[in-house]
C-alpha cells in the first residue's frame, strides 16, 4: 500500500482500537512504478526523493527492478561508488499490458541483499565491409474501442469491443491510419478485421468491399456472426507515406439484413530507418550483418538499445552520431535476426513514470483469519469504520483489506479482478479456521474496465464478466466465492455496497448500523409488500406463493398492477414502501434502472425511488425481473438496485437483483428457498440465518435441482453486508412456538 495509504489504514486502526480486527503484517518497502507505453523509463534522484523512496540511504548497486516476479535489468548511472548522488539516475526499459482489464503494467524497486541486474552492453561500431540496411517491415495496427457489443454469441474470449457502431448494409465507413516512414515504391499488405453481427438462412448474407486512398483492393462474400479477417496485397505507391484512407463498405447481396462490425486496421510495409520524434523501434532487414544508419533524430544523444530480451536490454556502444540533412544520423554495425528487435532513441524521449512507495501486506499468510472480509478502496477505509467496529463487536473476527493491497499480493500489483478471486480462494484453503464466512465488497465496478468511453466511471473494487446465454457479458460477484469444484456454488457469503463516493459509503454504513440497533415496530415489521406486473399471471402466481411461505403474524400487502389503474400503479407502490415493510418482492419484467415493461409506465423507477420517505422503516427488496441488479455500466448509468440501497433516507436496507436475464421459474425456485431459509426453524427469530447464508442456501438449492440454474446462480448479486441479521419486533417472540412448531 503506499505511503498515504499506510497511513490511512493506521488511522482505521487507531480508529476502532479494538482487538482482533486482523491487519496485515508490514515487510520492505518497495516502490511500485507503473507504465502503461513501451519504452525507457529514467528515475531521478529528485523524482525517487519525492516519492518517498530512501534513496540517500541505499547502495544503488543492490537495487533491484522485477516485474510480474521476474527481474529485470536496470541501467544506474552512477552507482560505481556506492552512493546514489543528486545527479544519478536509473533507467529500464518498460512494457504496456493489454488485456481486457487493463494496459498499465507494474514495476517494482527494492533494495536487495546482493547486487541487482544490470544492462550489458555491447561493441557496435559501423561496419563498412557489412551492407546497408535500407528497409524493414514494420507492422502497424490501428484500433479503437468505442463501442461494445454485450451479447456476442459464446463471447467467452471474444473480443466484445469494436472501432463504432455496426455497419448496416448498404453503408461504408471510412477510417485513417497512419504509416510512418513507408519506403517509396514498395508493396504494403493490408489486413482488416471483422465482426458478423447478424446470420441468415442465406449464404452468404455479408458482401464487403475495402478501398485503399480510393483504390478498390479486395471484395469478399461471407456469412455469419463469424470474425472474418479480410487480406489485400496492395501495389507498390498505393498506400502512402503518412495518412491513408482505408474504406469498408457494406454492400446488399441478399434480402436478409447484413450488419457487422469493424475490429481493427492492420498494414505490413517497408519502413526506412528514419526517426519520428526522436524515437524508433525496428528491426533487421533479415538475418546477417548490417551497418545501419538511423536518420532523422534532433539532437547529437541517441542511444541504440538491442530490446528483443525486454528484460535484458543491451545498450549498444561504439554508436557514431554525425550530421545529416539539418538533423543527426546514428551509425552502427550489427548481426541480427528475423527475431532481433531495437529502439534508438535521444534522452529527451525517456519516459517518467507513475511511482508511488508500497508497504507490502501478508494476507498471503497462513497465520491470518477471519470470519469477515472487507474489501475496499482507499477512499472508502475511514466510512466503513463503524461498521468493522459493529461486526466486532457482535464477536466477527473482521480483515479490512484494501483492494490495492490484493492486487499486489495476488497479480503483482495488476489490476486484475482475477486477485480478488485468488486471494478469497488462498483465505478459504490457509486462513486460520474456522474459515471465512462473509464478505463485503465496498466500491462501484464498471465492465468497461479501461473505460474506453471515457464515462469516468470509477472501478473502484471490479466485479468479474461472466457469459449467459442471452445477455452474454454479465457481471458476477458470485464469482469469486465459488472457489470449490467446477460449479457456481459459492463457498462464502458475498455482498457488495455499491458506492461511488465516501457519502455514499457513510449513508448506507449509517443505514445496516442503524437497522441492527434499531427493531421496527409490529405495525410495520411483520409486513412483506407483493408487487406483480399485469402481462402475465404467471407473476402473480409467483408472488402467492411467497405469500404462503409467511408464518403466522406476518401479513401481505399485494400491489397487483392488474387490479389497479395504469396512471395509480407507482404511486401504490411509493406508498407501500412508505408505510414500511420487512420485505418487498417484486415478480415481472424489468430493466436496469426500473420495474415493469418498457411499454408501460414504470411501477418503480429514478423519479419514485427518490421521492420515498419511508426513513428508517427499510425492507429488504428481492427482485424477481430482468436486470434491475446489472450496476456495473458500461454506461455511467444506476441500476434500481444501487438506487435503493444508496437512497439516504429511505429506500431499502438490502437488495438482492439479477445483473442479466432469467425465468420466471427460476426466480420462483430461489426466492422461495430464500425465504425458506429466512422463516425455517430456529433462525428467524433467533437470527442464526444471515441474509449472505439464506441466499447462498437458496442459490444452493436451486442448483441442485438442476445445473440449468447455474447463470441464476451467478447473475444475482446481494446490494447489501451478507452478514445482517432480520431485524423483527420484539413482540414477535411472542410468537416463536408458533414459528417454530408450523401452527
Amino acid at each position: 500500500m503506499g505511503g498515504a495509504l499506510a497511513l490511512a489504514v493506521g488511522s482505521l486502526l487507531a480508529l476502532l482500537s479494538i482487538p482482533g480486527v486482523a491487519q496485515a503484517d508490514t515487510a520492505q518497502e518497495a516502490l511500485k512504478i507503473s507504465v502503461d507505453a513501451s519504452g525507457f523509463y529514467r528515475l531521478t534522484h529528485a523524482e525517487l526523493l519525492q516519492a518517498g523512496f530512501p534513496v540517500n540511504d541505499v547502495d544503488p548497486r543492490l537495487l533491484t527492478l522485477t516485474v510480474g516476479g521476474a527481474e529485470t535489468a536496470l541501467w544506474v548511472s552512477g552507482e560505481e561508488d556506492g552512493i546514489f548522488d543528486s545527479n544519478d539516475w536509473l533507467l529500464f526499459y518498460g512494457l504496456p499490458l493489454d488485456t481486457l482489464y487493463t494496459n498499465t503494467n507494474v514495476y517494482w524497486l527494492t533494495v536487495g541483499t546482493q547486487a541487482g541486474k544490470r544492462m550489458a552492453t555491447r561493441q557496435a561500431p559501423p561496419d563498412d565491409q557489412a551492407p546497408l540496411a535500407e528497409t524493414f517491415t514494420e507492422t502497424h495496427h490501428a484500433e479503437v474501442n468505442n463501442h461494445y457489443w454485450q451479447t456476442i454469441p459464446n463471447g467467452q474470449g471474444q473480443e466484445h469491443w469494436f472501432w463504432n457502431d455496426k455497419l448496416t448494409a448498404p453503408a461504408s465507413r471510412e477510417e485513417r491510419v497512419e504509416l510512418p516512414g513507408l519506403a517509396a515504391n514498395t508493396s504494403a499488405t493490408l489486413r482488416v478485421h471483422l465482426r458478423g453481427k447478424t446470420t441468415a438462412p442465406q449464404i452468404p448474407h455479408h458482401q464487403t468491399r475495402l478501398r485503399v486512398n480510393g483504390t478498390q483492393v479486395v471484395e469478399r462474400a461471407w456469412s455469419g456472426q463469424v470474425p472474418l479477417t479480410l487480406t489485400a496485397i496492395l501495389p507498390p505507391n498505393l498506400a502512402q507515406a503518412g495518412a491513408n484512407r482505408v474504406e469498408v463498405e457494406a454492400l446488399t447481396i441478399s434480402q436478409s439484413i447484413s450488419q457487422y462490425f469493424l475490429d481493427w486496421i492492420e498494414f505490413d510495409y517497408q519502413r526506412v530507418y528514419s526517426a519520428t520524434d526522436d524515437n524508433l523501434a525496428f528491426s533487421g532487414p533479415g538475418n546477417g550483418r548490417f551497418t545501419f544508419a538511423i536518420e532523422g533524430f534532433t539532437s547529437v544523444d541517441p542511444t541504440v538499445f538491442d530490446v528483443t530480451n525486454p528484460l535484458q536490454p543491451v545498450r549498444l556502444t561504439g554508436v557514431q552520431t554525425e550530421a545529416n540533412n539539418g538533423g543527426f544520423r546514428v551509425r552502427f554495425g550489427e548481426s541480427s535476426s528475423a527475431e532481433s528487435r531495437y529502439l534508438a532513441l535521444t534522452p529527451a524521449q525517456w519516459r517518467t513514470p507513475a511511482l508511488e512507495m508500497d508497504t507490502p501486506s501478508s494476507w498471503r499468510s497462513a497465520s491470518q483469519g477471519a470470519d469477515y472480509i472487507l474489501i475496499t478502496h482507499q477512499e472508502y477505509l475511514t466510512a466503513v469504520v463503524p461498521l468493522v467496529a459493529h461486526r466486532q463487536a457482535q464477536g466477527l473476527r473482521v480483515a479490512v483489506v484494501d483492494v490495492a493491497d490484493v492486487y499486489d499480493e495476488f497479480s503483482d500489483g495488476i489490476f486484475t479482478p482475477q486477485a480478488i478471486h485468488d486471494f478469497l480462494d488462498y483465505a478459504w484453503r490457509n486462513w486460520q479456521p474456522p474459515r471465512p464466512r462473509f464478505v463485503v465488497l465496498v466500491g462501484d465496478a464498471n465492465i468497461d474496465y479501461r473505460d474506453y468511453l471515457q464515462t469516468g466511471t470509477a472501478n473502484t473494487v471490479p466485479t468479474q464478466l461472466v457469459q449467459s446465454a442471452i445477455l452474454g457479458d454479465t457481471p458476477s460477484d458470485n464469482w469469486f466465492v465459488a472457489v470449490e469444484g467446477d460449479d457456481p456454488v459459492p463457498e462464502m457469503s458475498i455482498g457488495r455496497l455499491s458506492v461511488q463516493s465516501t457519502g455514499d459509503a457513510e449513508t448506507i454504513v449509517a443505514k445496516i448500523v442503524a437497522y441492527e440497533e434499531t427493531a421496527p415496530t409490529l405495525e410495520w415489521g411483520r409486513r412483506m409488500v407483493l408487487v406483480a406486473d399485469d402481462d402475465s399471471a404467471t407473476f402473480e402466481v409467483l408472488s402467492e406463493k411467497l405469500a404462503d411461505l409467511l408464518p403466522k403474524p406476518f401479513s401481505a400487502e399485494r400491489v397487483y398492477a392488474s387490479q389497479i389503474a395504469e396512471a395509480e400503479r407507482a404511486q401504490r407502490v411509493v406508498s407501500a414502501f412508505d408505510k414500511g415493510a420487512l420485505f418487498v418482492n417484486y415478480s415481472g419484467h424489468g430493466a436496469v434502472n426500473q420495474w415493469g415493461g418498457t411499454n408501460a409506465p414504470a411501477l418503480l423507477g429514478p423519479s419514485e425511488i427518490a421521492g420515498l420517505t419511508n426513513g428508517p422503516r427499510l425492507p429488504i427488496v428481492t427482485v424477481a425481473n430482468c436486470l434491475s441488479g446489472f450496476f456495473a455500466g458500461p454506461l455511467p448509468q444506476v441500476s434500481l438496485a444501487e438506487r435503493l440501497q444508496r437512497l439516504p433516507n429511505g429506500g431499502a436496507i438490502a437488495v438482492l437483483a439479477p445483473t442479466a436475464l432469467n425465468y420466471p421459474a427460476g426466480h420462483e425456485e430461489l426466492f422461495k428457498a430464500f425465504y425458506q431459509a429466512l422463516f425455517s426453524t430456529n433462525s428467524f427469530i433467533t437470527n442464526e440465518m444471515t441474509l449472505g447464508e439464506a441466499m447462498g442456501t437458496a442459490k444452493a438449492t436451486v442448483y441442485s435441482q438442476s445445473d440449468f440454474w447455474g447463470e441464476l446462480v451467478e447473475m444475482y448479486v446481494l446490494f447489501g453486508d451478507p452478514a445482517m441479521t432480520l431485524s423483527v419486533p420484539p413482540a414477535l417472540t411472542l410468537y416463536l412456538p408458533a414459528i417454530s412448531t408450523g401452527e
